[in-house]
């Protein structure tokens, strides 16, 4: 009967000797893991500070002048976190991905147009990126054979680019189309297939309005103090306005004055 009531106590010892032992093991083990797991969440968020520093400084981290135009190539994309790094100087800049693509195909090793605006910012939607593109491209702008008066645009849809010439009867539009269309064909593939229509400027305001809504005809112009009053034919009045109101924009950047289109 000793012999039992010892060997019981002898288990009960090795027992509670053994969980006094494998207790702080226990803790040991699951507080590391929690702390591994702690670190993780830390470097993580360290991470997307980061990420979010660098396109907060982005601006900061190149050395190139503004009204800086060139090509850029791309180095890295990141569509998660609608990042990309650019190659630009010889040094790496990091840019928000929406800011240089609208349908976000661009890969690694493409090389696009950029354009730095004065606040040090990289712009491919701006109308100062529309005419440095094109002067890039077509010597007639550069030479000031052709004149580009004003520009509207909706980025990756369509831009219209109203276009002069101090010589008499030189229609610009028509010369641009015809000894540039190769050129304009590689803009627009880079533009994502942005449509681009040149239109001729005239100081005669009805023949002006004219031009911007052709092909549409039987307009009717009427010229007040403070607007301009188009009527045009019921079935023609979405073409007329434009998408988006683009010709509106154009004629009221232009003609200084208050546009009505109806029908």
């Amino acid at each position: 009967m000793r012999n039992n009531c010892c060997d019981d106590s002898t288990t009960s010892v090795i027992l509670f000797v053994t969980f006094i032992f494998w207790l702080p093991v226990v803790i040991l083990f699951y507080l590391l893991k929690w702390l591994f797991y702690f670190i993780r969440w830390l470097f993580s968020l360290s991470n997307y500070s980061d990420s979010n520093e660098n396109l907060q400084l982005e601006n900061k981290k190149y050395s190139i002048n503004s009204n800086f135009f060139k090509k850029a190539q791309i180095l890295e994309v990141n569509k998660e976190k609608n990042i990309c790094t650019l190659w630009i100087n010889e040094e790496k800049v990091v840019w928000p991905l929406n800011k240089l693509t609208l349908n976000n195909e661009l890969k690694v090793q493409d090389c696009v147009s950029i354009y730095v605006k004065d606040n040090n910012k990289i712009s491919r939607s701006s109308n100062v990126f529309i005419e440095k593109i094109l002067k890039n491209s077509i010597t007639d702008f550069n030479d000031e054979i052709i004149k580009i008066k004003y520009i509207s645009r909706i980025p990756g849809e369509r831009t219209k680019i109203i276009v002069a010439s101090d010589e008499q009867n030189f229609n610009s539009a028509r010369e641009i189309k015809r000894q540039w269309n190769n050129e304009l064909k590689n803009i627009s593939d880079e533009l994502e297939n942005e449509k681009i229509e040149f239109i001729n400027w005239s100081s005669e305001t009805h023949d002006f309005i004219k031009n911007v809504l052709f092909p549409i005809r039987n307009i009717y112009i009427n010229e007040l103090k403070d607007e301009i009053e188009i009527k045009v034919p019921s079935d023609q009045l979405s073409k007329a306005i434009g998408k988006k109101g683009i010709n509106v924009k154009i004629l009221c950047g232009l003609l200084k004055t208050k546009i009505k289109i109806y029908d």
